[in-house]
């Protein structure tokens, strides 16, 4: 992911995103130095070099984070003009994440305490979520629908991601299956079609 930023070393971006698949199948915890470097063609001296497990990891959360700013600054900027939309908000940021299972991943051994020694991991979602409160502003954020959208999509979201769906006959669709994402981008716009049309959240701008 961070191949392409300036003045990086160009090795780091395919580094990350060999760990990135390795902290996301099996835990920051059970991945050695040894199982990043080959998978990723490298030497253990080198991965050190570009900072170890601990640093690739903060890389993988930076990285990640710096590019969900990206999308909320935007969203503010439409919103400033006047071109913003709630609704098409939330849902672009819903969809964002849905785009990056890997990085959800990692928030997801979290919570079976893997890498405990790295807490600026849920620091860095809280921020995030804060950001999302002051983007729609204190009129929307405040209504008690908006805390109720948000958990809820974050719920289905990771459900979603680590769980599929079922269909009609009980069947389970795997999360990249695109009939599985025809289901739940559907469900969610019905959620988001109560919580809107019943009154429980507005923008109120």
């Amino acid at each position: 992911m961070r191949g392409d930023s300036t003045g990086s070393d160009p090795r780091l971006g395919e580094v990350e995103r060999v760990a990135l698949r390795l902290f996301a199948e099996l835990g920051y915890d059970a991945v050695s130095v040894q199982m990043i470097a080959d998978a990723a063609g490298e030497t253990p001296h080198e991965v050190r070099a570009l900072g170890g497990k601990p640093g690739i990891y903060r890389s993988v959360i930076e990285d990640f984070n710096q590019s969900r700013n990206r999308l909320l600054e935007k969203i503010a900027s439409a919103r400033e003009e006047g071109g913003g939309d709630l609704r098409r908000d939330l849902e672009q940021i819903m969809e964002y994440h849905i785009d990056h299972p890997d990085v959800l991943a990692l928030l997801q051994h979290r919570g079976l305490r893997d890498a405990a020694d790295l807490p600026e991991v849920e620091d860095r979602w809280n921020e995030f979520i804060n950001r999302i409160a002051a983007v729609v502003g204190p009129e929307v954020a405040l209504q008690p629908g908006y805390q109720l959208l948000m958990n809820s999509v974050i719920w289905c979201v990771q459900g979603f991601l680590f769980g599929g769906v079922l269909t009609r006959d009980g069947a389970r669709l795997r999360p990249d299956d695109p009939k599985a994402r025809r289901i739940f981008r559907e469900q969610i716009r019905q959620l988001y079609d109560l919580i809107f049309e019943t009154g429980l959240l507005t923008d109120s701008r």
